[in-house]
């Protein structure tokens, strides 16, 4: 958990949490919004009340310490590690920094201990002892020991109530140096002023446009032959939406017609569209009964 100064730090530089975001691997934001946020032309989104941060948070000592327990357990020894406040930074590139959840004692080792969410991509989770994690989170590894000097790091995972896995990463030089080119590329973007590449059709950005224009001041600009351009897109686009919408319609309707009251419309290929009827029990919404129309790929009962 950083505290108020590491937040506040965390504008000098870049830490690993963040290099998977510059890659353009992090689910959660674009580098054009990490960018806006360095410049200090928009405030960090505040975390701290989001459910899966509060237990991600809470659950870090006791991933830790399970941590500790399970390998030492696996190599018949005794495991310590310590908690680290302090911020890492690579002495010929204070812009690389590091704040890091624990690292091991006597041995040049780290650990990342993570808190994996139900609604969680598991495939991109490989079993117990593997180096199969996340893109962005390897990239987090990688970056770590780029700038704290070690040589493996220990991704501590608990996924739901009893799986809880260790996944080593072994330090790789040559990704090191093409993060740190990566990273050099994007701090020349925040002190510079020229923002990284924007994912324009990307509704994240909409999201960073309204925090980044929350109001207005009453002011009437003339639209330029770009804002013209745009608008005619727009227009263009919104018809086209509008012409296949109801294209799409049609074509259910056909459909519809065609099956009458079948549960299944087949085609040579597998597929087929089924009709099923649906018993909503009456909870919080009124409890109704419907017919659910889809198509799937793969149908099973296609060979019968």
């Amino acid at each position: 958990m950083l505290t108020q100064e590491q937040i506040e730090e965390r504008r000098t530089g870049i830490g690993g949490s963040e290099v998977g975001i510059i890659a353009g691997l992090s689910p959660f934001q674009s580098p054009y919004e990490l960018y806006l946020e360095k410049r200090g032309e928009i405030a960090p989104v505040d975390l701290s009340e989001k459910d899966n941060v509060m237990l991600g948070q809470l659950f870090e000592d006791g991933i830790a310490e399970a941590y500790c327990i399970v390998r030492g357990r696996r190599e018949g020894r005794t495991i310590k590690v310590e908690r680290r406040n302090n911020t890492y930074r690579r002495k010929d590139l204070p812009w690389a920094m590091a704040h890091i959840d624990r690292k091991v004692v006597g041995e040049q080792r780290g650990v990342e201990c993570k808190l994996v969410g139900a609604f969680a991509r598991q495939g991109d989770w490989g079993p117990d002892g593997t180096d199969q994690v996340p893109d962005y989170m390897l990239l987090q590894c990688q970056w770590y020991m780029g700038v704290v000097g070690c040589d493996e790091w220990d991704l501590a995972s608990a996924h739901g109530n009893n799986d809880f896995r260790i996944h080593t990463i072994k330090r790789d030089d040559g990704l090191i140096a093409d993060l740190i080119l990566l990273g050099q590329d994007f701090w020349e973007c925040v002190e510079t002023g020229k923002p990284p590449q924007v994912d324009w059709q990307a509704d994240r950005t909409t999201n960073i446009f309204r925090r980044l224009y929350p109001g207005t001041d009453g002011t009437f600009i003339e639209a330029d032959e770009d804002a013209l351009y745009w608008h005619k897109v727009l227009e263009g686009a919104k018809a086209e939406v509008k012409l296949y919408e109801s294209v799409v319609t049609g074509a259910k309707n056909h459909l519809l017609s065609t099956m009458g009251n079948a549960a299944a419309l087949t085609f040579a290929d597998g597929s087929a569209y089924q009709r099923k009827t649906i018993n909503r029990s009456g909870y919080a919404v009124e409890a109704k009964s419907y017919v659910d129309f889809r198509h799937t790929k793969t149908f099973k009962g296609a060979s019968k």
